[in-house]
């Protein structure tokens, strides 16, 4: 789907799959895609971009795997990272036994924190500024915290809103999306989104 996003925006696209169906379907559609772990190939080129979205918390040894990154990358090259932020509102800031364990799952190898994903990089040679972005709405927050399980109702990241508005005065949709854009701005200025993002160049 990204590279769908993008290919008509750059001059090249090339994907990284380890899931052969996915493989089979991205090279139909007319990619280039790797079926091995960067670390384990060359380097085809040095690219201007590199994206990797909910990668590094499967990676072994990640310090070694961002090391064997610098041969993609010449000295203007970008680099984003997306992974699962461990100062994530329902996981740092209430305790609910449910949601702990959906979020805690044996693929993930690491988790990190804004401090422990900055410490990283720099320690593998990036410079790098990190963010965080909200994707679960405030109803499918209430809803873990009252019912200890996710909106069953909705994309978790849309509020839920009610089946009518009580008068023309109180438009309840229209007053409960402004809650839910001030309730993520507020989680993301405190780095507590649910994703943890990082932009990095090489030192």
């Amino acid at each position: 789907k990204f590279l769908n996003m993008v290919r008509d925006d750059v001059s090249l696209a090339e994907g990284v799959e380890l899931s052969p169906p996915q493989v089979e379907k991205l090279r139909a559609e007319g990619f280039a895609c790797h079926d091995v772990m960067i670390n384990e190939m060359e380097a085809p080129r040095q690219y201007d971009v590199v994206c990797m979205f909910a990668l590094l918390e499967h990676v072994p040894n990640v310090r070694d795997f961002l090391t064997s990154l610098k041969s993609y990358l010449h000295r203007d090259s970008h680099i984003f990272f997306e992974v699962p932020n461990l100062n994530d509102a329902l996981v740092s800031g209430v305790d609910i036994e449910a949601f702990r364990n959906f979020y805690y799952r044996p693929i993930h190898l690491y988790y990190f924190t804004p401090n422990s994903l900055k410490k990283l990089l720099n320690q593998a040679g990036f410079k790098c500024t990190i963010h965080t972005s909200q994707q679960a709405s405030i109803t499918n927050h209430f809803h873990w915290m009252h019912n200890r399980s996710g909106q069953p109702n909705a994309n978790c990241m849309t509020s839920v809103h009610p089946p009518v508005s009580l008068f023309e005065k109180l438009p309840m949709a229209a007053i409960l999306e402004k809650v839910d854009d001030y309730y993520r701005h507020l989680l993301e200025e405190n780095l507590m989104g649910d994703l943890l993002s990082a932009h990095a160049r090489l030192m």
